[in-house]
């Protein structure tokens, strides 16, 4: 008040501040809707430099946020938008930002899907000598070392029936003449995992994913996703909770054409 009192033009200047902001954030927010990411996040991570004194940056940050989640698999996104929970709390981005991570949450077994379709296509790209997709966030935290391993099967309990899904690998196991034990654990708020093994070696577990991989039994089942971690990388996972990181390592590391 006293700044506006002793110079006339001061509410002026900051009003055109504000529009500024505001011009700035819809041409950000533009880019995000038109699906270019790289461009957008450079915008917001201007809006957050140049507003930060002004409320419209919880915006700035949570579009920041948005725009990252194109880089980065769903751990990283969740993380990214619960840095926008904590830093900008009480405000309409920080619940916003809780809003889609609840989304993620619930919807995660169809999303890490899409995302291990979508790392399997990268992966038979790069095998033709085409561009590669960038690489998840997450996988930093495991590693490809040959060890005891289990076959895995993660699936959203309220999609799945488990019952039929665990006859029907019982009749694959009785089958290949193989008795694996069987358990079965929550993961997170939408997906179970159901452990089977241990086999001693990598290599073996690679063997059963890719003759259970070709079931026409287990392919039926759509809303599961299959593949074989290492003890060491299962305890990390349990850790993490998240999926995403660990199907974006296997698909680059182990799921190779």
């Amino acid at each position: 008040m006293a700044q506006s009192l002793q110079n006339p033009n001061y509410a002026s200047k900051t009003e055109l501040v504000r529009l500024q902001a505001d011009t700035l954030f819809e041409q950000a927010y533009t880019l995000y809707t038109k699906q270019q990411y790289p461009q957008a996040l450079q915008a917001a991570q201007e809006g957050l430099a140049r507003y930060r004194h002004l409320d419209i940056v919880s915006k700035f940050a949570l579009l920041q946020a948005m725009a990252k989640g194109s880089q980065t698999n769903m751990a990283g996104h969740i993380y990214n938008l619960q840095l926008v929970i904590s830093e900008y709390p009480n405000t309409d981005a920080a619940k916003a930002a809780q809003d889609m991570i609840d989304h993620l949450q619930v919807n995660e077994a169809k999303i890490v899907q899409q995302q291990a379709e979508a790392a399997s296509r990268d992966s038979a790209s790069a095998a033709d000598g085409s561009p590669e997709g960038s690489a998840g966030g997450g996988s930093g935290m495991y590693n490809a070392e040959e060890g005891r391993s289990f076959f895995v099967i993660a699936f959203d309990p309220r999609a799945v029936n488990l019952n039929q899904l665990r006859f029907d690998i019982t009749a694959f196991n009785t089958y290949r003449d193989i008795d694996l034990a069987i358990e079965t654990q929550p993961l997170s708020m939408s997906l179970n995992v159901m452990k089977l093994g241990v086999f001693q070696r990598t290599a073996a577990a690679m063997e059963y994913y890719r003759a259970a991989k070709a079931l026409p039994d287990l392919a039926a089942h759509k809303d599961i996703i299959i593949f074989v971690i290492t003890e060491q990388n299962f305890e990390a996972l349990m850790k993490e909770r998240y999926l995403s990181g660990y199907i974006d390592f296997f698909k680059k590391n182990m799921d190779t054409p």
